[in-house]
């Protein structure tokens, strides 16, 4: 009897160690478990907490903003009314002979590409500028914007700017064959060059930079686009204004009244305008700059004819 209590109470408490231990092991468990979740709430918290910071510094510390200047779309009317608020803009960053640039500012480098095809700096597309180049600084640090404009006013607006501005007038200026002859000189070797995808080439980069496409301005080799902000010259003070309220600046620089443009009217210079272009000129014109077209939607003229006559 002794051997049989004595066995009994051996199991009993055998029983009771082992209840003990897992308990005391799941109660570990459960407290781990708990700490666990504390630390990834924690981990969870930190991290919102972080984005949360982070989102706000975005919203709070806004890039500078820079302007690409495409040629014949009012640049020289922007570049100036910020020069004007003390603001350096395209090309004060490095032709410090304009005296309304701000006196401040330290003189850039030419690009390299301007040493090989005679280009303005500030005319260069930014796909075109070179990671190393001392030019590709003025755009580092920055949002960019720019302006758009119809390709065929923006192509009649550098005829006249050619022959009255640049001493190369004659009486003859608004003869339709002159600025056919002109059409046809200056767009056939563009032409060739886009065909044979040599954007560095002389042909390319002829006249500073004028019949360069606009699309190759906006967007890289991979069509990406790399100017954040695209205005257009047809609306250019109510865009101009909207975009300067985003960056706090509209009360800083002020846009001319002077500039300005009417959409698909074609006759700002008062002369010549689109119907005195050649058919053959004319699909010259929506070859190459067919990107342009259908980027920044505006109408090849058979197309709006065709429109028109619906």
């Amino acid at each position: 009897p002794r051997l049989k209590t004595a066995f009994f109470v051996g199991m009993v408490m055998s029983c009771a160690i082992k209840v003990f231990v897992t308990t005391t092991s799941k109660l570990h468990q459960n407290q781990n478990e708990a700490a666990n979740k504390n630390i990834d709430k924690k981990r969870m918290f930190v991290t919102t907490t972080s984005k949360a910071h982070h989102n706000q510094n975005e919203a709070t510390n806004k890039k500078r903003l820079e302007f690409i200047h495409i040629p014949k779309t009012g640049g020289s009317a922007i570049e100036y009314a910020a020069a004007m608020a003390n603001v350096t803009w395209s090309v004060c960053h490095f032709d410090l002979k304009k005296k309304w640039c701000p006196s401040s500012q330290k003189k850039r480098s030419p690009a390299k590409v301007h040493r090989v095809h005679r280009i303005s700096a500030f005319h260069v597309p930014p796909a075109l500028l070179e990671p190393d180049d001392d030019a590709t600084k003025y755009i580092d640090d920055a949002e960019l914007f720019t302006v758009v404009r119809d390709p065929y006013d923006r192509l009649l607006s550098h005829y006249y700017y050619i022959k009255r501005i640049m001493k190369q007038a004659d009486s003859n200026v608004n003869d339709p064959d002159k600025l056919n002859s002109w059409i046809k000189k200056k767009l056939s070797p563009m032409a060739e060059a886009l065909k044979n995808k040599k954007p560095n080439s002389t042909s390319y980069f002829q006249s500073d930079g004028h019949f360069i496409p606009q699309y190759d301005y906006v967007f890289d080799y991979h069509g990406e686009q790399v100017i954040k902000h695209v205005l257009r010259f047809e609306r250019l003070h109510v865009d101009f204004e909207s975009l300067m309220k985003k960056y706090n600046l509209s009360d800083t620089i002020i846009l001319s009244k002077t500039v300005n443009g009417k959409q698909g009217k074609h006759t700002r210079n008062k002369g010549l305008a689109v119907p005195n272009i050649t058919i053959e000129n004319m699909r010259k014109i929506d070859l190459v700059y067919s990107n342009d077209f259908e980027a920044f939607g505006y109408n090849k003229y058979e197309e709006g004819l065709k429109l028109q006559s619906l």
